[in-house]
């Protein structure tokens, strides 16, 4: 499976919605939209569109928040590349990202759903909050150490 990446722009706003709606409830909840939404309009530079094989198969964000710290932000798949190495090859994008812009500190925000797939990349969890995100849906800081 071939992996690509390409920076965000406005015109793919309606896809990353409809990844997000794809993703919701099970990943996000339902409250968080409002907030993807803004975020989308703000237009990062940092913001990745992923695609499989010439198909959309997901998006991230790895953000400079100053200080060598940047954060990945509103990663997500579509069901039918989960558990075909998309998300790792986000991930090692994201890290070789930061890794050029002299970061030594990663953070993420997740939940007590996906937080087990960024600890194979080092990310170590530094708090829980209940209900977080949501009703049941916990949050979970994390950070990895460059």
């Amino acid at each position: 499976m071939s992996v690509t990446f390409k920076h965000y722009e406005a015109c793919d706003r309606d896809a990353c919605l409809s990844l997000f709606n794809e993703n919701c409830p099970e990943f996000f909840a339902p409250n968080e939209k409002a907030d993807y939404e803004e975020f989308l309009d703000q237009d990062y530079p940092g913001y990745y569109m992923v695609y499989a094989d010439d198909v959309l198969a997901g998006v991230f964000g790895i953000m400079d928040l100053g200080h060598e710290t940047f954060c990945i932000s509103w990663i997500m798949l579509t069901r039918n590349v989960q558990g075909k190495g998309v998300g790792s090859a986000m991930m090692k994008k994201a890290l070789e990202d930061a890794r050029a812009q002299k970061a030594k500190i990663i953070t993420i925000s997740t939940s007590h759903l996906a937080f087990k797939f960024f600890e194979k990349f080092g990310a170590e969890i530094v708090k829980r909050i209940k209900h977080g995100w949501g009703p049941n849906m916990h949050k979970i800081e994390m950070v990895i150490r460059l």
